[in-house]
């Protein structure tokens, strides 16, 4: 994907799973995020210590969605800025999850499968 449109495609994506209807597979309260919509932004600022990385600032966003009863979808995407001894790198991941879920008698038991991709890594950590 051209690097221009990677980020607008990410945008769009998550926006058109917001219109998924919220409580459709809600039906039972309990701990955890199995079965709600859930939303969430984590920012993070970090300082290292060496001569290999500076700085580094970004943020996670990512959406938990109830899709069917048992089955959650999840989409996250990550954007970082990274100094280095070289220059600069901005990483980029975007990732999909699905969950399948069901009641056990210890508990709910689930299986999770994460499809993802990450750009902008040349260079980190002393990689060529």
């Amino acid at each position: 994907m051209n690097r221009r449109l990677a980020s607008p495609a990410a945008v769009l994506t998550a926006g058109l799973l917001l219109l998924v209807p919220g409580r459709l597979a809600a039906f039972w309260p309990g701990p955890g995020l199995l079965g709600l919509r859930a939303y969430g932004l984590d920012p993070g600022i970090e300082h290292y210590y060496g001569n290999l990385l500076g700085d580094a600032f970004g943020a996670t966003a990512g959406v938990n969605l109830p899709v069917l009863p048992g089955f959650n979808a999840t989409l996250s995407y990550s954007a970082a800025h990274l100094t280095t001894s070289r220059g600069g790198r901005s990483p980029e991941m975007l990732s999909i999850s699905a969950v399948d879920y069901t009641d056990a008698s210890y508990g709910r038991s689930y299986v999770s499968v994460t499809v993802g991709h990450a750009w902008d890594l040349e260079g980190l950590m002393g990689g060529a």
